[in-house]
């Protein structure tokens, strides 16, 4: 967890897509979410659809 940058106590956010899971810190998820733009979730998407 030290990796995910996760303290005991902390709210984390456990996220998936088809077999792929990961587990957020509440912080670092909503830095991770408001640095979204419309391109960057374009780009996922397309990167989803490679896979």
């Amino acid at each position: 967890m030290n990796h995910a940058g996760i303290k005991n106590g902390d709210t984390v956010w456990v996220v998936g897509l088809t077999d792929k899971v990961e587990i957020w810190s509440k912080s670092r998820w909503d830095e991770f979410n408001a640095s979204l733009t419309d391109s960057v979730i374009a780009e996922l998407g397309r990167d989803a659809e490679e896979s």
